[in-house]
């Protein structure tokens, strides 16, 4: 259900039970101007506080209502809820500087003390690989059938390590062979038990017992622990890598293979985006993983598809044309794919020749389904990664496609369609490239409709990744568009990959969301796993069976490294269960949460029974009035009286978010946003890990004429001191200000209209931009304006957090091109698609939250 103005009374909002002050500006006095007394009082308060009345005793009632409860339950709840207090239903009314709302997106290790003092103690998986959204589990059908929001986690299997923390174990067993579980497969981790002397183990996952072998046997002290525990990581350490032996490979690794599939039709070379692939592929060929093992080939297409003769022998590629595109072949196989250390003078001759070679093309028809066809039989023996460059519909050949862009259809049933894929033969060949583990990297740069919510299926089904360059222009997106495809081609990566997870008897994996196709009810086929890809899984319970005090989850990756050895990389995660929701409640981690249920709707909407992007919204709001309603319930009468809106601490943020991301570009309703950039962004929401799905459910907005005393300054180590962000609405936003916003995915910089011409010189190196298009302006490097290099510090730091790299958008001040900002300020009301402002959508949360479920 949409979110709209009610006409019912509205509700007055005051967080903390008591009337609360925002905190007092810390930072150095303003450099460029002094703001309107309007906006003197400072930054406002992101972390409320609140004086609640604790109580002495649990109520009888809520034996009925939570079995099991205790007083030592109930009070750590108390302990750690807020509250909003509300009075009179008049939002207008509401000091919205003490709403909850997030700060900056916090690290993934400061979620709980990772290292132990005792090197020997067990670790669980790193939460850069796996968090949990709530990081305990009920173990009673009542408590989770209580619990309205999803349980699950967010898995970044191959996520990258810091180049000063401590790397992944890598253990190989040798004759041993790996040790598992011989009756569920479990590998061994930190969490089993050695028994009987040390000549057997214990199962964590399914309690069978195991025999060791003689070449893994170790005697036990008198702690029960093995003697030589030290030496074995694999029993200390959460994340870890085994060195897979022989019976692990259905074939023996294979070289990584890259194919280059670049559309050379007049709208590619005109745009620049030919010249900008040639330029990242000749950059990035030093870097590509596999040394002299690497493999490449390269295929070009317009109306019809051109294959390159690349050997080592020739003195100058070779060129042919196959004008056949609907029974298409290769007329030369074994010269197409060659290596790269043996011919890279030849290859390094056709990138600096291929954009001239079609510069006076005026070829406007595309037909990329045969250039894909022709791609795929060129690496169906082998797998590897297929990148793919388009600028056009292709509307010729094999799979060719028509727009389908109807503003009619927005809001309606047939509003899933649109965003799905509409041809059959791109599922197919997504399934085949799967199978033959084939990764799909989409480049789409086009000017007009690109039905991206087809092409861009390819990736999501091969655990490829989606760039979207709508309106392509080199100048504008070249850089992006360079930086994305190098870091695309270069991070890490494991080849001919799937991944299995398993969990401990009372729970199972019952869905799962991301970019793979699920070969099995259990098993993840991904082509390729790089480390910029995050994974979403829904936990549900086993009927009929009681989970034990601790429950386990085990994620295994059976993947090929770019050096050709096969490995096996294991996170275990040892997770406490409770028959008590309010520690479920107390031990929610907020940005996993967000990140999940934003996947859980991003999937929702592109089902064939899916009614649009509606079902998106009614998911993000009704899982938060629930959750508000069973918090409720939880309380006595005297703690929660008509005007008072209760919520746990560790979701605080839940309103907001849900709200923000129901005004998001992805899932807002209206024509505002393209099909296209809706489909994008939908494939991007379901790989995307937790710290960039928390900018972009809220986007960080910075008042760059007000830094902080140190802000965009960068220390000794070379960390950014990033300024505190200021609540996303125009009340805080003064003509004289300039501001810097950012959602993951892009940055947009808003000059407003009386912005000091000091401030424009220290940030543009000119007096005015009086008269300038924004669109045309950039943001450049003056060494010697302490300003711009604060301002572009605090750039690169949002952009070094991401697997994106965001341009900086400048608008200005009412331009029609600032309506792209102005959507970003998610706590106002938006007149177009009648959206509530924050105090309303609170207000609106508490009236339902206090109804009884199911009479909304």
């Amino acid at each position: 259900m949409c979110i709209r103005d009610s006409t019912a009374p509205q509700q007055r909002v005051n967080v903390g039970g008591q009337p609360q002050q925002p905190a007092a500006r810390t930072a150095a006095p303003p450099q460029f101007f002094t703001p309107p007394p309007k906006t003197a009082p400072g930054q406002p308060t992101f972390a409320p506080t609140s004086t609640v009345p604790q109580p002495s005793t649990v109520p009888a009632y809520m034996q009925q209502e939570m079995p099991q409860s205790s007083q030592q339950a109930f009070q750590a709840l108390v302990n750690k809820f807020d509250t909003v207090s509300i009075a009179g239903f008049s939002p207008a009314t509401i000091d919205t500087n003490t709403l909850p709302r997030p700060s900056l997106p916090g690290p993934t290790t400061n979620l709980a003390e990772l290292e132990p003092q005792n090197r020997l103690e067990p670790v669980n998986a790193h939460p850069r690989f796996v968090r949990l959204t709530t990081n305990m589990l009920p173990n009673s059908p009542q408590v989770r059938n209580m619990w309205k929001l999803p349980l699950g986690a967010i898995i970044q299997p191959m996520a990258e390590v810091q180049a000063n923390e401590e790397p992944l174990s890598v253990v190989n067993f040798g004759r041993v062979g790996v040790v598992r579980c011989r009756h569920c497969r479990t590998y061994i981790n930190p969490f089993v038990n050695f028994v009987d002397g040390g000549r057997r183990w214990k199962c964590n996952v399914c309690g069978v017992q195991n025999d060791v072998s003689a070449e893994y046997f170790s005697p036990l002290d008198d702690q029960g622990l093995r003697k030589d525990l030290e030496e074995h990581p694999e029993l200390t350490r959460g994340n870890i890598e085994f060195v897979a032996p022989q019976e692990y490979m259905v074939r023996p690794p294979q070289p990584p293979v890259y194919v280059f599939v670049i559309d050379v039709s007049v709208n590619a070379i005109s745009s620049g985006m030919v010249a900008k692939a040639v330029e990242a592929i000749l950059a990035s060929l030093d870097r590509l993983p596999g040394g002299g093992r690497t493999r490449v080939g390269f295929i070009t297409f317009d109306n019809t598809v051109h294959f390159y003769n690349i050997k080592s022998s020739l003195n100058q590629p070779q060129v042919m044309v196959v004008s056949d595109i609907e029974d298409i072949f290769l007329p030369l196989p074994d010269d197409m794919l060659v290596s790269l250390q043996e011919s890279k003078a030849v290859v390094t001759q056709l990138l600096q020749d291929l954009p001239d070679m079609y510069s006076t093309t005026q070829v406007a028809e595309s037909c990329l389904g045969s250039a894909l066809e022709a791609a795929y039989q060129l690496m169906q023996h082998i797998g590897g990664k297929m990148s793919v460059f388009q600028s056009t519909l292709p509307g010729v050949g094999l799979g060719k496609l028509k727009s389908r862009e109807s503003p009619q259809a927005i809001g309606t049933d047939a509003e899933c369609k649109l965003l799905s894929c509409q041809e059959e033969s791109y599922r197919k060949l997504g399934a085949l490239c799967s199978r033959a583990q084939i990764c799909v990297d989409m480049f789409i740069a086009a000017s007009t409709f690109a039905d991206v919510g087809t092409l861009g299926f390819l990736s999501k089904i091969t655990g490829g990744s989606l760039y979207y360059y709508p309106g392509f222009q080199a100048n504008r997106d070249g850089i992006k568009f360079c930086h994305e495809l190098l870091r695309c081609l270069s991070r890490e990566t494991g080849f001919e990959a799937v991944m299995r997870i398993r969990m401990s008897k009372g729970f199972k994996v019952s869905a799962y969301y991301g970019n793979f196709l699920n070969r099995s009810s259990d098993l993840l086929a991904l082509p390729n796993c790089d480390a910029d890809k995050a994974y979403g899984v829904q936990i549900s319970m086993e009927e009929n069976v009681t989970p034990a005090a601790d429950a386990y989850m085990q994620i295994a990756l059976l993947y090929t490294t770019s050096g050709g050895e096969r490995r096996i990389r294991v996170h275990t995660i040892r997770i406490p269960t409770t028959p008590q929701v309010a520690d479920l409640f107390a031990s929610v981690d907020n940005d996993a949460m967000v990140c999940l249920m934003s996947k859980i709707a991003a999937d929702k909407v592109v089902q064939q029974s899916a009614r649009g992007l509606g079902d998106g919204r009614e998911f993000f709001e009704n899982r938060t009035v629930e959750t508000y309603r069973v918090y409720r319930s939880l309380f006595p009468p005297d703690q929660k009286s008509a005007d008072r809106l209760l919520f746990p601490k560790t979701l605080g943020n839940l309103a907001v978010e849900s709200m923000a991301l129901m005004k998001s570009s992805a899932f807002r309703p209206g024509t505002s946003t393209s099909l296209d950039m809706k489909a994008n962004l939908l494939v991007q929401i379901g790989s995307m890990p937790v710290r960039q799905s928390a900018s972009f459910a809220y986007p960080r907005m910075y008042a760059l004429h007000m830094l902080g005393e140190g802000a965009g300054d960068k220390n000794q180590a070379g960390q950014v001191a990033m300024p505190a962000p200021i609540r996303l609405s125009a009340e805080l936003m003064p003509p004289e200000g300039l501001y810097l916003i950012e959602n993951g995915l892009q940055i947009i910089m808003y000059v407003g209209k009386i912005c000091p011409p000091m401030l424009i010189q220290a940030v543009f190196g000119i007096n005015t931009l009086d008269g300038m298009d924004g669109n045309n302006l950039m943001l450049p490097l003056l060494p010697e304006s302490s300003m711009s290099q604060k301002v572009h510090n605090i750039v690169n730091s949002i952009r070094g957090v991401s697997n994106t790299y965001a341009n900086v958008t400048i608008v200005k001040e009412g331009e029609k091109e600032s309506a792209d900002f102005l959507a970003l300020l998610i706590e106002d009301k938006e007149q177009q698609v009648k959206s509530l402002s924050y105090p309303e959508y609170m207000c609106h949360l508490h009236r339902h939250s206090q109804a009884p479920g199911n009479q909304r």
